[in-house]
């Protein structure tokens, strides 16, 4: 059996990104069409976007998700295929493939929007198999996107224990915080923080997520809840923030001459961080390399190790 340096699981999309489109923070005006001359068509999805990025970094990871059985699935599978991605995309009949559209507009400003229902079918039952057959003692269990995972909420504790009977590191990035989020969500999540390893939020969703005023408040309310958990606040461009005697540092990320596509730059970090970490790099050198590959990122490049 392939071994892996690290397994994710969690919503799969055919990701659309174009850029240079003529919107701003203003907002996208209704029956007006914007027209642009280029797009990427990837796979994609927080645990996808994470995993193509470590395979530009020489990690093996494995994604586990659902497609539909659609065509915009097919194309999925192979485009995964084409990047000799490693997958298990487990189809379920009946439901659309997700599919996200992002658009990058005047400024960096950025808006995306999402459609498709294959990736609720992914539950306890299909998951927890796999994850019983990959996950190793030199595995990194990767958990993204939690706030949108309705089908496996109930089970995130059961996930995280398998991961602990298996010796395997845990880490979460829970993604985005809607309006819609229930408080029994919110405590769901935050119950799986507290007991992982590492937890990489981003800087809106780590506030309400906690309901604190400032990056370093938050930071040290999870230093006196669970004092091993390493947190690292990612915040655009202004860096990423971390606890360290105390005090809150911030490491400044590199510069970006104009935004090729916003989708999957935290991911992006976080696939820097891991690779980082695995190498044994310090916290904050672990935190520059992530900085480093998100904004290569978002700048349309694609950092390796060569």
């Amino acid at each position: 059996m392939k071994k892996f340096d690290i397994v994710s699981f969690g919503g799969c999309y055919l990701d659309i990104n174009a850029s240079e489109l003529a919107f701003g923070v203003e907002g996208i005006p209704i029956e007006t069409e914007l027209r642009g001359a280029s797009y990427d068509c990837l796979p994609g999805g927080s645990g996808l976007n994470f995993a193509r990025t470590l395979k530009g970094l020489d990690r093996r990871c494995l994604f586990i998700g659902m497609r539909g059985d659609d065509n915009i699935g097919n194309l999925v599978e192979m485009l995964c295929d084409r990047e000799s991605l490693d997958t298990v995309l487990m189809t379920v009949e009946g439901k659309y493939t997700n599919v996200s559209v992002g658009l990058v507009g005047e400024k960096d400003s950025h808006v995306v929007f999402s459609v498709g229902n294959a990736n609720q079918a992914l539950d306890a039952e299909l998951l927890l198999p796999r994850l019983d057959k990959h996950l190793g003692n030199e595995t990194y269990l990767y958990m993204g996107t939690l706030y949108k995972l309705d089908s496996l909420a109930a089970d995130f504790s059961a996930i995280i224990r398998l991961g602990r009977e298996k010796s395997s590191k845990i880490v979460v990035d829970h993604g985005r915080f809607s309006p819609s989020i229930s408080e029994e969500r919110i405590a769901q999540v935050r119950s799986a923080v507290l007991l992982a390893d590492y937890y990489l939020p981003s800087r809106a969703e780590f506030l309400k997520t906690w309901e604190v005023e400032s990056i370093e408040q938050g930071l040290k309310l999870l230093e006196r809840k669970a004092k091993d958990l390493v947190v690292v606040v990612k915040d655009g461009s202004r860096g990423a923030h971390y606890l360290e005697n105390g005090r809150m540092r911030t490491i400044a990320p590199p510069e970006i001459r104009g935004a090729h596509t916003i989708t999957g730059a935290g991911d992006a970090f976080n696939a820097g961080f891991l690779d980082a970490v695995w190498d044994g790099e310090s916290l904050p050198a672990a935190i520059t390399r992530a900085c480093v590959v998100a904004a290569s990122h978002v700048g349309g490049g694609a950092p390796g190790n060569s």
